[in-house]
């Protein structure tokens, strides 16, 4: 029984990744290859320590009590799906075991290998299971013949209440933060792009930057390269950068040879675009003098 529902659960996760990223499985070398960039640069060079990440991590986890909450009930799930699918033998208590199981997995992944962006919403692939977990163990509370069972579920209806609540207001916020994208730094440095950068200026930006879909073949991430030595080869005109920028509070590669480069090229200070407590600052070329 247990390893039919795994091969289905397994089966089913396969068939949504398959809707949601088909050229996963048609391109599947090309994804390895980005998957282990990716693997590489989250918890390579510029990666905290583990130790220092998890400490991250609690710190960032303690400002999201309703996530911490649905985090410390994986336990109880896991508990009570393998321990009455024991005495009962309905299917559905293992499906509350696995569930749970699977979204502790999960987040022991996201922890420790995510030791980069220590941001909530990095676990955000986690809720689904977590609700999931949440309402199984409400289920649970109210079918089970054990007489307090009907407390935990009346607590459990409460908690739930103040859980959703809180998501709802994340979710206006992030919605206000939305229909506000004007006032963003994305939106203000892409009105800035387009206005001010010529037709024929190279232009190397960091991941705050937002450019014009128009202006993409004469612009460099700093993480498509230019955020390396190759940034000498594509010989920009304009870099646009938080030089404050820093993981981990360390200096970060990529940012630290964005301002070398200034620097050694002498490049000209033009501007400084805020917003959401970050500043991009835009540097130009010299002007070439004739003798």
């Amino acid at each position: 029984m247990m390893a039919r529902m795994l091969a289905l659960t397994a089966f089913g996760a396969l068939v949504v990744f398959f809707i949601i990223h088909p050229s996963a499985f048609i391109q599947f070398p090309l994804f390895l290859e980005y998957q282990s960039t990716l693997g590489g640069f989250v918890n390579g060079e510029n990666a905290t320590s583990l130790q220092k990440a998890l400490r991250l991590w609690k710190e960032v986890l303690d400002a999201h009590p309703g996530t911490l909450i649905l985090m410390a009930l994986l336990i109880p799930g896991i508990i009570a799906g393998f321990w009455y699918y024991r005495i009962t033998r309905r299917p559905e208590m293992l499906w509350l075991a696995v569930n749970a199981l699977s979204a502790l997995l999960l987040l022991a992944v996201i922890i420790t290998m995510n030791r980069l962006f220590i941001m909530v919403s990095y676990l955000q692939p986690v809720y689904p299971l977590l609700i999931l977990n949440f309402i199984a163990l409400l289920v649970w509370a109210r079918d089970t013949q054990w007489r307090g069972g009907w407390v935990l579920h009346v607590i459990g209806m409460y908690l739930g209440a103040i859980l959703i609540g809180g998501f709802m207001l994340y979710s206006v916020q992030a919605l206000y933060d939305r229909l506000n994208y004007k006032d963003s730094i994305a939106s203000i440095t892409y009105e800035y792009v387009r206005q001010n950068v010529g037709a024929n200026t190279r232009v190397v930006h960091d991941h705050f930057v937002a450019i014009p879909e128009a202006m993409k073949l004469q612009s460099c991430h700093y993480w498509q390269g230019c955020g390396t030595d190759a940034i000498e080869e594509f010989a920009p005109d304009v870099l646009m950068f938080n030089p404050e920028f820093r993981v981990s509070e360390k200096p970060y590669a990529e940012t630290e040879r964005l301002k070398r480069y200034v620097r050694e090229h002498g490049f000209i200070h033009v501007t400084d675009l805020k917003a959401q407590n970050v500043t991009i600052s835009v540097y130009r070329r010299p002007e070439k003098t004739t003798p």
